[in-house]
This record gives C-alpha cells, structure tokens and sequence, in this order.
C-alpha cells in the first residue's frame, strides 16, 4: 500500500499495551468491516430514494437495484483506476491540487447561478439574523428558535461576516459561491492529505478523480447551513495535527486546534472529528511517550468548548439575552430512537421542539422526560430483536444508500431567487427531466466508492496497518453516532467525502495486487513455453 510517512508505530512500549492496541485497532475494523459490508451489499440490491411531499419533509422510499448493474459497474470504475494507475502521470501535485480547486469552485459557482436558491426554513431564519444582526437589529434572535437551537449563533456569525464584508441584502447567492469556495479547498486538503498518508502517485491521482466525480457535494453548495464550511475547517484542523505529529512544531497544534474549535461552532456533529483525534493524540502518548500530544488534546477540547461558548456569549451581550443551553442531546437520542413518518429516527419534533416547549425551554427538564423515552425505547428493542434489528438497519441505509445525499432534494424544496420559472435550463433538467439519469450516475459513483472503503477497511485488518486509522475512526464514528441520535441522509454527505481517500487507497492496493498476480502469471507461461 506504499510507503506511510505517518503511522502509529508500536514501539518503545510494553508487550501488554502492544496487545491492547492492537486489539482495540482491530476492533475498530472489525466494526467498520461490518457496518461497510453491509452497505455494501444493501447498495447492490437496492437504493434508498429521498423525494418531496412537500417543501419541509422528505419521503424516504427503496427502490430494487440490478445486482448485475451494480458490478458491471464496479468493474468499470476498478478498470478506469487502473488505467489512472498504470498511465503513471507525470504531473506536478501542487498544479493537479489547483485543478480540482478550479474545477470544483467553476462547477459550483456554474450550479448556484443556475439555480438560483433561496434560503428556507432553518437557513432563513440564520441568515436572516445574520443580516439583521449586520445592521445592529437583535429581535430576530430573540425569536423562540434560538433558545431551541443556540448551537446555531455559530453559523449566524459566519453569514454575519461575510454579509458584512460583501455588503450582502436581498440576495445571499454570494453565501452559495462561498460555500463552492469552502468545498474547492476542502478537496484540495483532501489530496494533500494522501500526499502526507502515502507517497504513491496513484493514490493521488484516484483521490482527485473522485473528488472531481463527487457531484452531490456540489449540488449541495445551495443549502447555507454550517455542514461545508465547518467541514473545511474540520479537514484543515486533520491536516494541521498530521503535520504536528510529523513535524512537532507548536504552531501546527495550535492552529488545527483553532480550526477544530470554529468548525464544532459551525456544527456541533464535527465533535465526531474532536472524538477521533482525541484517540489518536492519546495513543501517540502512550506509544511514543510524546507529551506533547496531550497539550495538543487539551487545546483542541478547549478550542472547541470555548470558541463555541465565546460566539454565544458574544450575541447574548450583543442581543441582552440568555439563549441556555437549547435542547438537551438526550432528547436528539430519544428522537433517533423513536419511529417517524419519513424513516425510522428521521426528524419528528415531539420529542425534540414540542418537549422543550411543553417544559418550559428548561433544559434539564426536558432531557428527564427524554431519557424516559430513551429507556422504553431500550426496553422495547430488547423485547423485540428482530423489530429492534429491522429498525436500525433501514435507519442505517436511509442514510447512507442515498447516492443524492439529499443534494438534489434540496434544490427542489428551496425557495428561488425570482421564482422556480427563473431557474437555468441545466437546473430544471437536473432536479425534473433528468433527475433519474443524475441519480444513476451518483449510484454507480458511489458504487465505486463503497466498494474501494470496505477493501481498504479489510487491507487494514489483515495487514494490520494503523494508517487509515484517524479516517476509519472518524466515519466510524459518523455512523454509530447517527444510529443512535437523528438520521438524514445529508448528514452522510461529510463522511462520505472523508471516504474518497480511502476508496482511492483501497482500490489502489487490490489493484496492485492483481497486477502483480497477473505479471507472474504470465512471466510464468512464458517460462514454461521456452522450456518446451
């Protein structure tokens, strides 16, 4: 799999810690060879297809899959990665990284003016406080929404800035094209990433090509929310704390540290990312006695706690009001939990909006009645296994089996700027006339990616290799996480393109793999035909 410049070499340790490593990082692939194989084959069977009943709730269906499709697929992608592989490109990295750059920021500054989205629902009313906020006028957030939703005052700041430096109004298609921008240079700290992970070319260049093919992140540009930028700077802060523990220099902690701590204050989900670095930095302790990577720990768990408190502190001063701490995560838990018309543990707000308000607001009321909830909920799933099995798996698929990632249902749903009638040609056939051919072409893309994670996942196991961990540990936890608390399928999306450099460096491995079998295969028939 090539040479690795950062790995978690096991050294300098005692033979009991050695073996408690090693298991605990073999059980994280067992976990993730099981929840990818699944996945795996649930998406050569069928696909999950997320439609509109109307412009706030999504429908969540199963369509059949051809298997045959499917693996003729699979096929052709393996068959495109290995001629990327043997064309051995002799392109300078940092000129292929702009390219995707360009390529990306074009494709979806082309998209939002095509479109022409407005915010609606969740995105109106922060960014509409954003642009109130610009002004000096408070009273928007002094509306019931942040006292549920305070974690959202991050995001606010965002548009606030950006409303300010821009002189934005009516129009927030600039908001769009930042979130293009905030997408472009995710992709590109993707590759530099390989770059640090793997010193083979093809790795890289397969990286690029599925970041270039990635097309439900780029439809998903429209939707202002803190899923893309907090995304960003949550692959920025990877980048940075690799390049600290390669290099141990202080500045790299402290400023991918920072870059954690605005990217949880973004989105409260990226904590995921702070729960996987944690695991890593600590066992950079215990197998390299560095104590520096506690410090390194202890500044991202401060960053993210603090700048998080200081955003909300600052509105509060700003608004004369007391936003509390919003909906308890117990209640999110009891949400995920519990049955909804659109899949199961999808959104219903019982046991999120309507508890809260029937308690007052009061936080600590409201996770007491939520953690009753979560108790018979346990309870019923215990009584009832295969119920209890039924009800996570098509939660789980639901999510992660939608090749759209909700990307195309959010264009249809949003509001636009000048009315539907306005929309680019491009757009209507996107989103109506074409909308079943673009789903396909996400499927097989997919396919492809799916399959190249679950051998990356299973090359980790059996060679025990360590240096997928961080990105293993992260999807990880993305999954475990949105089986238990809410499910959407937008919110795969972040992981799914944290997968593109696995699927690049697993297709890559099974590849060489076979051209080696195949090279001695042939060497020897020819062996064999000179002999007789």
């Amino acid at each position: 799999m090539g040479k690795v410049n950062i790995v978690f070499k096991i050294e300098k340790i005692d033979k009991h810690t050695q073996r408690l490593l090693t298991c605990a990082f073999l059980v994280i692939c067992l976990f993730m060879i099981f929840l990818t194989g699944v996945l795996n084959v649930t998406s050569f069977l069928e696909t999950t297809v997320i439609g509109t009943e109307n412009s706030v709730r999504e429908s969540v269906a199963y369509s059949s899959d051809s298997v045959l499709l499917n693996l003729l697929t699979a096929a052709i992608g393996a068959a495109v990665l290995f001629l990327i592989k043997k064309s051995k490109l002799k392109i300078n990295p940092a000129i292929l990284t702009g390219v995707l750059f360009v390529w990306t920021a074009v494709l979806g500054i082309l998209w939002v003016f095509a479109v022409k989205s407005s915010p609606t629902q969740d995105s109106f009313i922060v960014t509409d406080a954003a642009a109130a906020a610009a002004r000096g006028e408070y009273s928007n957030l002094h509306e019931e929404y942040f006292l549920r939703f305070p974690f959202q005052l991050g995001y606010v700041l965002w548009s606030e800035v950006f409303i300010r430096l821009l002189h934005l109004e009516n129009n927030f298609l600039a908001l769009e094209v930042v979130n293009v921008l905030c997408l472009a240079a995710t992709f590109a700290l993707l590759a530099q990433t390989v770059r640090l992970l793997s010193d083979k070319e093809s790795v890289f260049h397969s990286t690029v090509l599925l970041c270039m093919t990635c097309a439900p992140a780029i439809l998903f540009c429209t939707f202002l929310y803190g899923n893309i930028p907090g995304l960003l700077f949550a692959v920025l802060a990877v980048y940075l704390i690799q390049l600290f523990l390669r290099r141990r220099k202080w500045y790299f902690c402290l400023a991918g540290a920072v870059c954690l701590g605005i990217s949880v204050s973004l989105k409260m989900n990226f904590m995921i990312v702070l729960a996987a670095l944690a695991i890593m930095l600590l066992l950079d302790v215990v197998c390299h006695r560095k104590l520096t990577s506690l410090v390194c720990l202890v500044l991202c768990a401060v960053c993210c706690i603090g700048i998080k408190a200081g955003v909300q502190a600052s509105y509060e001063m700003r608004a004369d009001c007391d936003f509390g701490d919003g909906i308890p995560m117990t209640s999110w838990m009891a949400m995920g939990l519990s049955d909804s018309a659109r899949a199961p543990g999808w959104y219903t707000g019982k046991y999120t909006v309507t508890n809260f308000k029937e308690n007052n607001f009061d936080s600590a009321a409201a996770s007491a009645d939520s953690a009753e909830v979560i108790k018979e909920r346990i309870s019923s799933f215990a009584q009832d296994p295969k119920r209890a099995a039924s009800f996570f798996y098509r939660k789980f698929v639901s999510q992660w089996n939608d090749p759209t990632y909700q990307s195309i249902w959010t264009n249809e749903v949003r509001g636009f700027y000048g009315g539907k009638q306005a929309r680019h040609a491009v757009a209507v056939w996107v989103c109506e006339d074409g909308k079943q051919t673009v789903t396909e072409v996400m499927n097989a893309c997919q396919q492809i990616v799916l399959v190249g994670v679950l051998i990356a996942v299973i090359l980790c196991f059996v060679r025990r290799n360590e240096t997928a961990a961080l990105l293993l540990l992260i999807i990880l936890g993305g999954m475990l996480y949105h089986l238990l608390f809410e499910a959407k399928s937008q919110y795969s999306m972040t992981y799914y393109i944290l997968m593109l450099p696995l699927a690049a460096w697993g297709w890559d491995a099974v590849l060489q793999t076979a051209e080696t079998k195949i090279s001695r295969f042939l060497n020897e028939k020819v062996i064999k035909k000179r002999k007789i």
